[in-house]
C-alpha cells in the first residue's frame, strides 16, 4: 500500500516492502486526477 497525499504533488523515495530495495515514487495531483508512477529508484524516471 501506498498512502499519497492529495494536495500536492511529490517525490520521494521508499523501501520495497517485498525485497527492501528502494523504489521511486513520483506523484502527479492536478484539480482531476492522481497520476502515480512507481520506478527502481537507480533508473532516474
Amino acid at each position: 500500500d501506498i498512502l499519497v497525499d492529495p494536495t500536492e504533488s511529490q517525490i520521494y523515495t521508499e523501501d520495497c516492502s517485498v525485497c527492501c530495495h528502494p523504489i521511486l515514487i513520483r506523484c502527479e495531483v492536478d484539480l482531476h486526477q492522481i497520476n502515480l508512477v512507481v520506478t527502481q529508484e537507480d533508473l532516474g524516471f
